[in-house]
């Protein structure tokens, strides 16, 4: 599913980036860039999708002609969108190492 994985690569780069500022504060030449190196990535999908989905609206109206027949009653089915939520909550393990340039 191409929206998760999406949500998933911007849960890494989000960990990356606060990685970044975590040890930009323990540096002690503050002009020094890093480089992060993954050690571990993990994520939540064995505990579900992590799909929120609003709760289903399904309208019926039922207005029936007399027939009978299948078809004939003027059933309908209305269907209206619903917004969709989805989260991604990662893990990640880097060696913070100064960049070379």
């Amino acid at each position: 599913m191409k929206l998760r994985a999406t949500v998933r690569q911007g849960a890494v780069k989000d960990a990356i980036q606060k990685a970044t500022d975590y040890v930009s504060v323990f540096s002690a030449n503050p002009s020094v860039t890093w480089t992060g190196i993954a050690k571990e990535i993990t994520d939540d999908a064995n505990s579900g999708s992590g799909a929120v989905y609003g709760q289903p609206k399904m309208m019926m109206s039922m207005h029936r002609s007399g027939g009978g027949a299948r078809g004939e009653s003027g059933d309908a089915l209305n269907f209206e969108p619903e917004n969709v939520s989805l989260s991604a909550t990662v893990s990640c393990k880097f060696e913070m190492v100064p960049s070379t340039q």
